[in-house]
């Protein structure tokens, strides 16, 4: 579409816009192309003490769902899926904006679906709880089987981590045809397992040398997948403000996968949006905290 130009020093009503943008909705017009300068808007009628050139802004449209607590990407499918990581940087929290807030970070299997796909109905996620305590951050590591967990996620415990440090998170069934959850800090070398039925432990990853030995949680619990796989910021009861945080790496967690605009989440609380996912590069995407 082309930009249209006002003559100086005239009284002139703008073009009302009757051309489209696939995938973009129309806006307003501005004074510079990347929108940066002084906004018009489409029909109206200025004085114009200067002649100038203005430029059609669009937005992109939305084409995924809107959700009270998760903002990223879940993956449905036909069949059970077995396996879902992606790696992540711990954030650096502004404790400023948000003293006492929290924003997990997650990847998981079973959730969208867990009221009535898969055998199990459960979610399975392991990830990191990253906190604004009083205005200073605190962090954790943690596993979950929704709904038997119903009220908190399990926190590996001797398992330190610190904003900056690398992480890898997987979900799924191991070589031995076990379930389990590995939330891995790449950046210290330590490991957190949890196996479903049977219990967790703290290791270091290059050894396998045992920091917390094992620990039996829910003997006798099972999972058996569900039909999604999630990679998600998460709030609390209220939500931290994370910046950015970008999943990697998610491709090969789950052969010939493919995401699209339409598995995307954004968080919409009281009509505000709080945190939107970008479009999917390769295999990894980045979701941004947008909220007040």
């Amino acid at each position: 579409m082309a930009s249209e130009t006002e003559p100086y020093d005239t009284t002139g009503t703008l073009t009302v816009n009757t051309f489209t943008y696939s995938g973009y909705t129309f806006t307003d017009w501005n004074t510079d192309a990347n929108g940066s300068g002084t906004s018009y808007a489409d029909g109206a009628t200025y004085a114009f003490a200067a002649s100038l050139t203005l430029y059609a802004q669009w937005s992109a449209v939305f084409l995924g769902t809107y959700s009270q607590n998760w903002s990223g990407y879940v993956l449905p499918s036909s069949t059970i899926l077995t396996q879902a990581a992606a790696e992540w940087v711990v954030p650096h929290l502004n404790c400023v904006d948000t003293p006492n807030a929290q924003a997990g970070i997650w990847v998981g299997i079973g959730g969208a679906t867990w009221p009535k796909g898969g055998t199990s109905g459960s979610l399975f996620q392991t990830g990191t709880a990253n906190n604004c305590v009083n205005g200073v951050q605190e962090e954790s590591a943690w596993f979950e089987l929704f709904p038997y967990m119903s009220t908190y996620s399990l926190i590996f415990s001797d398992f330190p981590i610190t904003a900056g440090d690398t992480i890898l998170g997987k979900v799924g069934i191991n070589t031995e045809g076990r379930w389990v959850a590995v939330l891995e800090d790449v950046t210290t070398g330590i490991q957190g397992v949890y196996e479903v039925g049977v219990g967790w432990d703290v290791s270091t990853i290059a050894t396998n040398s045992l920091i917390v030995p094992l620990q039996q949680y829910g003997s006798g619990w099972s999972y058996s997948g569900g039909y999604s796989a999630e990679w998600i910021v998460e709030p609390g009861t209220s939500f931290a403000n994370y910046g950015s945080e970008s999943f990697t790496n998610l491709g090969t967690s789950i052969p010939s996968w493919s995401l699209t605009a339409s598995d995307a989440q954004e968080i919409v609380q009281n009509g505000v949006i709080l945190s939107v996912p970008s479009d999917v590069s390769g295999d990894s995407f980045t979701v941004n905290y947008t909220g007040p």
